[in-house]
């Protein structure tokens, strides 16, 4: 889901009443590439990284820096991300 109107109309067909739905963004800081891409290593994306071999992890790694050009500082990578957050309640 990317609108939060979405999550909330579909809790409702499901049932729920009371609920509440927001956004939750936040922006995640990498000092550079590296960094990003140790972190990415870290999460469920390692296991596509690591059938990489030399060649494509380059390629890959040389598209991701073009592509978070913009969001580059002097101080690092700032990246945007957001949550959507649902609650509701149903009688059982």
């Amino acid at each position: 889901f990317q609108d939060p109107a979405v999550v909330e109309r579909a809790l409702v067909e499901a049932g729920f009443a009371d609920v509440r739905v927001r956004d939750d963004p936040t922006v995640f800081r990498y000092a550079d590439i590296e960094d990003y891409w140790q972190t990415a290593r870290g999460t469920g994306m390692r296991r596509f990284i690591d059938q990489l071999d030399a060649a494509q992890t380059e390629r890959v790694r040389a598209m991701f820096g073009e592509r978070v050009r913009p969001h580059s500082r002097e101080d690092g990578i700032y990246l945007g991300a957001a949550a959507i957050l649902a609650t509701g309640s149903r009688e059982s």
